[in-house]
C-alpha cells in the first residue's frame, strides 16, 4: 500500500488516518468553532484528498484504546444509532467539569437515568432475549471474544463500561490538551521532550531462510521527540526515582506527564513507524547485498538514509555498565501506590508529588520512593466489603472496599457521602466510585448502622480514630 496521496503533478502529501467518524469530527468541530457557520454536508466535502479512513483499502488501525473500543463494540452489537458521547450525556451533568467526568459530583444524573433510556431502546424486547457483540478481553493474551447476554445483563454491562469510560476519556483529552498546550507555550529556557517505545523491530531478509523467521534478531527503537524554542511502559518506580535525582545527574529540573492508556499518539509514533518501513524496505530492495541484521547495520544505514531525525546508538555493553552504576541507587526504592491513577509526576528533593491530571494544582499524593512509608493500613488486613476511613482530594470520608489490587497498590473503595466529618451518611444515587492508594486508607471502621436503609451512622469511636488519623497526616 502506498503511503502518500498524489495532489497533483509530482505532488505528494503523507496519507493520514481519520480515528473517528466524520459525525464525530464535526461535532468536536463545532464545539472548537462555534461562531463558524457550516453544515456537516460541507465540512465533509471540505476533507483532504490524503486524510482517509479506517476501512479504506490497505488500512488497517491498530493499539485502539479497549476501553473505548469495547463500549463501541457494545453499542454496534444492539445496533444503536447513538454514539457513545451521546450515551454518556445520561449520566453527567450538561457542560460536566472535572468533578463530573471524574465522577465526584452529586448532582450528576443517576445510572438510572440511563438504564431507562436503554431499556425503551429494547421496548418490544423480552428482557430475556439475547444480544450479541463482540469484546476485547486479556488474560494472558489480548484476544476478541463473541459474547451472548440477555437484554437486561447487556444494559447493565453498557452501563457499567460507560461509567468507567467517562473518567478515562476526561484525562485522555485533559492530557493530550495539556501536551499540545505545553508545546505551544514553551519558553526559550524550557524544553518539552516526548519519548515513546516503538516495540521491538524484527530484521527482515529477502529470500530468508525457513528457520530464520523463528531465530531473527530484533532491535529496540526509543523514539524521542524534543521540542524547543531558539535562543514519556515508563511509569515505574526506578524511572521516578532518576526523576527525583535528575537535576542532580543532569543539571536540568523536569516533571513528567503521561497520556491516558492507549491514548499517546504523538510525533514519536511516526518517527518510529517511519524508521521501520523505511529499514524493511531497504532489506527487502537489498535481496542479496547487505541485508540489514544488527543494530549496528541499522544504525548506519538511518544515519545515513534518513534525513531530520538524529540518531544515536546504545550498545548493549552501555546499558549494562549503566545498569550497574544504577543498581545501589534502585536496590531500595519503593513503588508509588497507585501508579496507574495519576498522570503527572513532579519531584521535590526525595519526595515526589502524583497528580490525576497535569493541570491541577494540588498533588493527590506525595511519596518518598527511599524511604519505607509508615502505612495506617496493611494491605492483607483490607479485603470486600470491610468499611475504611481514606483520604481523596485533601478531605477525608467512610467508604466500602469492593477490590483489592494488591499488584497495584491500591484499593477500589464506594464511597458514602457527604465527606466527614458529617454525622449521618448515604449512598449516593450515582455511584461513587474510586481507587485509593494504600497510603490514603487511613483506618478500617466497624460497619455503620442504619434504621431506615437510606441514612448511615458510625459511632464517635469511629470517627474520632478517622479524624484524628487524618489530622495527623
Amino acid at each position: 500500500m502506498k503511503d502518500v496521496v498524489s495532489i497533483g503533478k509530482k505532488v505528494y502529501e503523507r496519507k493520514r488516518l481519520i480515528l473517528c467518524n466524520l459525525g464525530e469530527l464535526y461535532s468536536s468541530f463545532k464545539l472548537e468553532y462555534p461562531n463558524l457557520k457550516i453544515g456537516l454536508s460541507k465540512f465533509c466535502s471540505l476533507r483532504p484528498k490524503w486524510c482517509v479512513f479506517a476501512g479504506a483499502s490497505g488500512t488497517h488501525l491498530v493499539c485502539v484504546c479497549t476501553i473505548h473500543q469495547n463500549v463501541i463494540l457494545l453499542i454496534h452489537g444492539a445496533g444503536f444509532e447513538e454514539e457513545y458521547k451521546q450515551l454518556m450525556s445520561y449520566i453527567v451533568c450538561e457542560g460536566a467539569g472535572r468533578e463530573c467526568m471524574l465522577r465526584h459530583c452529586d448532582k450528576c444524573p443517576s445510572k438510572d437515568n440511563l438504564v431507562q433510556f436503554l431499556q425503551a431502546k429494547f421496548e418490544g424486547y423480552d428482557d430475556k432475549d439475547i444480544v450479541e457483540y463482540n469484546q476485547w478481553v486479556s488474560t494472558d493474551r489480548t484476544e476478541m471474544i463473541r459474547c451472548s447476554t440477555s437484554v437486561g445483563e447487556f444494559i447493565e454491562k453498557l452501563v457499567e463500561k460507560l461509567n468507567k469510560l467517562i473518567p478515562h476519556s476526561y484525562i485522555a483529552k485533559s492530557q493530550s490538551s495539556f501536551f499540545k498546550n505545553l508545546k505551544g507555550t514553551t519558553s526559550s529556557n524550557t524544553a518539552v521532550v516526548s519519548m515513546d517505545f516503538s516495540e521491538n523491530y524484527a530484521f527482515t531478509i529477502q529470500d530468508e531462510a525457513q528457520g530464520y523467521h523463528w531465530n531473527s534478531n530484533s532491535c529496540t527503537i526509543h523514539p524521542v521527540m524534543i521540542h524547543c524554542k531558539d535562543t514519556s511502559n515508563y511509569k515505574n518506580k526506578y524511572n521516578f526515582v532518576n526523576l527525583c535525582l535528575h537535576e542532580k545527574d543532569f543539571k536540568l529540573k523536569a516533571q513528567w506527564s503521561f497520556f491516558a492508556t492507549s491514548h499517546g499518539k504523538t510525533e514519536c509514533d511516526g518517527i518510529g513507524g517511519t524508521v521501520k518501513r523505511l529499514a524493511r524496505k531497504q532489506s527487502l530492495q537489498q535481496h542479496l547485498d547487505r541485508p540489514i541484521t544488527t543494530t549496528n547495520e541499522l544504525f548506519e544505514f538511518c544515519k545515513v538514509n534518513i534525513a531530520n531525525i538524529t540518531f544515536q546508538h546504545i550498545s548493549k555493553e552501555a546499558v549494562d555498565s549503566t545498569s550497574l552504576t544504577l543498581e545501589s541507587r534502585l536496590k531500595d526504592t519503593q513503588t508509588l501506590p497507585g501508579t496507574r491513577l495519576f498522570h503527572n509526576f513532579q519531584p521535590i528533593d526525595d519526595l515526589i508529588e502524583a497528580r490525576r491530571i497535569s493541570r491541577d494544582e494540588t498533588p493527590a499524593l506525595t511519596f518518598n520512593l527511599l524511604k519505607h512509608q509508615t502505612l495506617l493500613v496493611k494491605m492483607q488486613d483490607l479485603y470486600p466489603g470491610c468499611f475504611v476511613g481514606c483520604i481523596y482530594d485533601n478531605l477525608w470520608y467512610f467508604g466500602m472496599v469492593s477490590e483489592v489490587n494488591a499488584e497495584e497498590e491500591d484499593v477500589t473503595v464506594k464511597f458514602l457521602h457527604p465527606n466527614g466529618p458529617s454525622l449521618s451518611f448515604f449512598w449516593p444515587n450515582r455511584e461513587d466510585v474510586c481507587a485509593v492508594p494504600i497510603p490514603h486508607i487511613i483506618a478500617i471502621v466497624k460497619p455503620p448502622k442504619t434504621m431506615t436503609g437510606r441514612t448511615y451512622q458510625f459511632s464517635q469511636e469511629c470517627k474520632l480514630l478517622v479524624k484524628s488519623s487524618f489530622e495527623n497526616i
